[in-house]
């Protein structure tokens, strides 16, 4: 039997949940540096979480990855969120199938992309072109997240803003959130835990990409999110959501993949866990 979500209060829920999505937006820049995916040179070197971490500089990527986060953001305060992932697809046969990859050259606005039971940010041009094998799903399961007041949360909350992340000084961009908490409201949660869980998480991550073969010039992203299955899907306009094949999500089948643990981060109420799919075929 599995247990129940955690209900917490506003401040500490809003605290929370502005930390992780500071915590994915590193994670994603931190593995699209160390997998390759755009040249070593376009990226700057900061820390977060007391973390050294890799940011991409190009302003394209940083307003897709961005972007992609924001939309996740409001999914998981609806509660309709079971896990999230960074998506690589192995390079494809011509350089004209990279549609999944904000081009440094002549970037495109993105939306995201909504696929049954989950959802991915993407170009507006994803879809002309039938995506290439999934390598990697590097995913982040929050099935186990506290319960986020909606309807008292703000619309929206800054993450991570476009420049260094965590500002260059050795802080997250999350650290100062949880010192506007009321002290009895803040007892909830113990914040250096969080930044130590979260930091450990990263350095994780960075570490297992680094290890594992470069996909090799040409290879692609997206990010996916798996709807729990009581999710509404989100029908409301304008929607930054739009459909996608279900076999962009999958890396293969079961006997094709090797799964690797990576963390699992426990603080107070937050609780997630964070693994890799490879591809072995």
């Amino acid at each position: 039997m599995e247990e129940e979500a955690i209900p917490i209060s506003l401040p500490v829920a809003d605290a929370l949940l502005s930390a992780w999505v500071d915590f994915l937006t590193i994670s994603i820049h931190t593995l699209l540096y160390h997998r390759g995916l755009y040249p070593r040179r376009t990226f700057l070197t900061a820390r977060a979480f007391g973390a050294v971490v890799h940011q991409s500089r190009h302003p394209a990527v940083i307003s897709w990855v961005a972007s992609a986060t924001d939309a996740v953001k409001s999914q998981i305060r609806a509660g309709a969120v079971e896990r999230v992932s960074l998506v690589l697809y192995a390079p494809p046969p011509s350089a004209l199938d990279t549609v999944h990859k904000p081009s440094l050259h002549n970037p495109t606005p993105t939306k995201a992309q909504y696929k049954s039971t989950s959802y991915q940010p993407s170009h507006k041009t994803a879809g002309a072109q039938t995506p290439p094998p999934v390598a990697e799903r590097w995913v982040f399961n929050t099935g186990m997240f506290p319960i986020f007041p909606v309807s008292a949360l703000p619309a929206d909350t800054p993450d991570l803003v476009p420049g260094p992340a965590g500002g260059g000084n050795g802080d997250s961009a999350a650290s100062d959130k949880h010192e506007t908490i009321p002290g009895a409201a803040s007892a909830q949660v113990n914040w250096v835990d969080v930044d130590e869980q979260l930091r450990g998480a990263i350095q994780r991550i960075s570490h297992a990409a680094e290890k594992i073969q470069p996909l090799g010039e040409g290879a692609t992203f997206t990010i996916a999110v798996e709807m729990r299955d009581d999710a509404s899907a989100p029908l409301h306009h304008p929607q930054p959501w739009v459909p996608s094949e279900p076999t962009a999500q999958a890396s293969g089948s079961q006997q094709d993949n090797t799964t690797t643990p990576i963390r699992t981060v426990t603080a107070g109420p937050l609780f997630f866990e964070c693994w890799v799919e490879q591809t072995t075929t």
